[in-house]
């Protein structure tokens, strides 16, 4: 068990480690160092940003997968065909038709999903052409699973990220 007197140093010390610094300094043959002590006043302080890790389970609507890697289970082809990756897509209001690639159709006990950043909203019916409102302008990403009777995932579309701009017509800022 550990004392309540080292339990203090024991929080503090990741504090203690990034406080310390990080130093980058060339040497006289050109190689670069780098270390916790400033080796001469020539050594640069270097500020480093720490970003906690975030933890998520395999099966995680918010894990995304990349559009190399695509996870199909039992069907032939599963993936979203509109938008495309990295499309921006002029809109006047926060709606886009979504449309996927599914083969053979869905299966009895299945549903679609569809997975817009992070949020995840099942798709009445299995449609596979479908549009979806209300979406914010800006940067997006954008993923489609399948799941079973249980919430088991079944397959997973590669996810793809899209721009949403909002359309001005010429003169009007």
């Amino acid at each position: 068990m550990i004392r309540p007197a080292l339990l203090l140093p024991l929080l503090l010390l990741p504090c203690l480690i990034v406080q310390a610094g990080v130093y980058r300094w060339v040497d006289a043959d050109g190689r670069v160092h780098f270390s916790d002590r400033p080796a001469d006043a020539t050594a640069e302080r270097l500020d480093l940003h720490v970003d906690a890790p975030v933890s998520r389970g395999a099966d995680s609507p918010v894990d995304p997968t990349p559009a190399s890697d695509p996870f199909p289970g039992p069907y032939a082809r599963f993936e979203i065909l509109s938008p495309v990756d990295a499309e921006v897509l002029m809109r006047g209001e926060g709606r886009f038709a979504v449309e996927l690639g599914l083969d053979p159709a869905l299966q009895p006990g299945h549903r679609l999903a569809m997975v817009l950043d992070g949020i995840e909203t099942v798709i009445e019916a299995g449609a596979t052409r479908f549009a979806l409102d209300g979406v914010s302008f800006g940067p997006h990403r954008l993923g489609a699973l399948i799941r079973d009777e249980q919430g088991v995932l079944i397959a997973r579309a590669p996810t793809l990220r899209f721009e949403l701009r909002r359309d001005v017509p010429p003169g009007e800022l």
